[in-house]
Parts: C-alpha cells; sequence; structure tokens
C-alpha cells in the first residue's frame, strides 16, 4: 500500500502541478489576449485619430485652396476696375484737351482775324491820314481824295 499511497501522492502532486500550469498559461493567455484586445483597440483609435485628422488637413488645404481662388479672383477684378477707371480718366483727360486745344485753334483764328481787321483798319485810317496830309501840304488842285488814290 504504500507504493500506491507514493503513486497516488505523486500524481496528486503531478496532477496539482498540471492543473496550476495550465491555470498559469490560461492566465496568461487571458492576459495577451486582453493586452491584443488593447492593442487592436488602440489602433483602431490611432486610425481613426489619423483618419480625422487627414480628413481636416485635407479640408483646411481645400478651403485654402477656394480661399486663395477667390482672393486671386478678387484681385483680378479689382486690377480691370482700376485699368477701366484709368481708360475713363484718360479718355475724359483726352477730350479735355481736344476741346482745350479746339478752342485755343478758335480763339487763336478769332484773334488773327481781329488783328487782321484791326491792321486793315489801322493801315487805312494811316493811308486817309497820309493823303489828307498830302493834300494839305502840297496844295493840290481840286482834285478829289478817290482821284488821288485811284491813281
Amino acid at each position: 500500500m504504500e507504493i500506491t499511497s507514493f503513486v497516488l501522492g505523486v500524481l496528486a502532486i503531478v496532477t496539482v502541478a498540471m492543473v496550476a500550469v495550465i491555470v498559469v498559461g490560461i492566465v496568461k493567455i487571458l492576459k495577451l489576449s486582453n493586452q491584443v484586445s488593447d492593442l487592436n483597440l488602440r489602433l483602431d483609435r490611432s486610425v481613426d485619430r489619423t483618419n480625422r485628422e487627414m480628413q481636416i488637413q485635407h479640408e483646411s488645404i481645400w478651403r485654402q485652396f477656394e480661399n486663395t481662388g477667390r482672393d486671386i479672383t478678387v484681385v483680378e477684378k479689382t486690377s480691370i476696375n482700376q485699368i477701366d477707371q484709368i481708360n475713363r480718366e484718360l479718355d475724359l483727360k483726352i477730350s479735355q484737351n481736344k476741346q482745350e486745344v479746339d478752342r485755343a485753334i478758335h480763339e487763336s483764328y478769332k484773334a488773327v482775324a481781329e488783328v487782321s481787321n484791326s491792321d486793315r483798319r489801322y493801315i487805312d485810317s494811316r493811308i486817309d491820314k497820309l493823303i489828307d496830309t498830302y493834300f494839305e501840304y502840297n496844295s493840290i488842285s481840286k482834285k478829289s481824295k478817290k482821284e488821288v488814290i485811284n491813281g
């Protein structure tokens, strides 16, 4: 009986040891399983966060492109408006200068005409005076002034 008790004791110890090893293995497997689950959860969260950040960056870049496009359009319209304004101002100045030149030419013609008329009147008055003086000093016989002028 001693041997049977010994064998049963050893089997009991081996069984307890095997049960202990199995329990420790199961506990380690559960811990590793929990760690893998945690890592998968963290990985999923990290992937989601990265996707959100990429989406936010994509939207931000797209908004910047849209804003840049709008800014370019505004600058283009502003430039076109400034060019149109400058063209209108130039047209107005050219028109004003043309009117001033036309007015100056008209006044020049008018002044020339007045000078010509006044010069003619002056020359006529000088000729009349010369004829009067001629008659006075030379005591010409009763010739009329018209006869002297006509020759």
